[in-house]
């Protein structure tokens, strides 16, 4: 008997350590999916995986964090995490108001990180490895390129003039000594 007693108290305290532990990792932000450069339909599968993981949770919220690669342009990079956020919105459905893009600063080489938040969870932080480049320096760089006359390849990337105007516009923006330059080219 004190054998039984003994076993059900400790099975009670395991599904008591059970249940915390479930409820606490509802709690907390949780990264789903990590990956580099991918061709489209690489990609698109990966966004999918992440478009179900919210469409069969409505409560979550989800957080597209990209990191830059050093030689990376800027406005290319930007085009493409939003347009991750585009893809899952207005192809998948998703109300925009669950899909949040970070920008997470700059790593060795460029990364996104699909991320899935609960109400009451704190979003992602960004955890970039390297600092700015090369916005902080006080040297000319490309900002972005883009075939206004191409037709859109297949990919995900926001493929617009302005679009890239309003990403470059938001850089200018800053507060930040510098002379800024939009050069196009009939190439």
């Amino acid at each position: 008997m004190k054998v039984l007693q003994i076993f059900l108290a400790s099975l009670l305290v395991t599904a008591c350590l059970i249940s915390i532990s479930l409820a606490s990792q509802n709690e907390i932000a949780r990264k789903i999916d990590e990956y580099g450069r991918l061709r489209a339909d690489d990609e698109s599968a990966r966004l999918d995986a992440f478009y179900l993981s919210l469409h069969n949770q409505p409560d979550l919220k989800g957080y597209i964090v990209g990191y830059n690669e050093p030689r990376g342009l800027r406005g290319q990079f930007l085009r493409r995490i939003y347009g991750d956020q585009r893809y899952l919105t207005e192809y998948g459905g998703l109300d925009a108001n669950r899909i949040t893009v970070l920008d997470g600063g700059y790593r060795e080489k460029f990364t996104i990180e699909l991320w899935v938040v609960p109400p009451a969870a704190a979003p992602p932080q960004p955890a970039p490895t390297l600092s700015q480049w090369p916005e902080n320096s006080r040297r000319a760089y490309k900002f972005d390129e883009e075939c206004i006359v191409c037709e859109p390849a297949v990919n995900l990337d926001l493929y617009a003039l302005d679009t890239g105007i309003s990403f470059f516009d938001d850089v200018i923006s800053l507060p930040a000594p510098s002379d800024d330059l939009i050069c196009w080219s009939a190439d």
